[in-house]
């Protein structure tokens, strides 16, 4: 069977050797750091203006998933805005650090 060109295009994407592998618990804490800043966000915050950082601990016992608002401005290495009116562009940025095991949310930080 052919395969359309827009098909092709993206079947071929997958071709390279660039995989990624992550435990299925570390999947767990991805999504319970979306429901977590689903909360804190009450919806009013889109994740398509977010970068998100993922970090395992080097003993694969704890994670952190970072939602940081998407900042032009870096100041020291640091993500930084200056609200207007009292307003940030973008929502509030957070650290989620779990407990892979069980998915325990360990702590919540909150950026700004």
């Amino acid at each position: 069977m052919m395969m359309s060109h827009k098909e092709q295009v993206w079947r071929d994407a997958f071709r390279l050797d660039d995989l990624s592998e992550i435990d299925g618990n570390f999947l767990l804490a991805i999504a319970a750091a979306k429901k977590e800043f689903d909360g804190y966000s009450q919806g009013k915050w889109d994740l398509k203006n977010y970068i998100i950082w993922l970090n395992i601990s080097e003993n694969g016992e704890f994670a952190c998933i970072s939602l940081i608002p998407k900042i032009d401005e870096m100041v020291g290495g640091i993500f930084f805005e200056i609200p207007y009116r009292g307003l940030y562009k973008y929502g509030r940025g957070y650290n989620f650090y779990f407990r892979l095991e069980d998915t325990e949310l360990l702590e919540v930080v909150g950026m700004r």
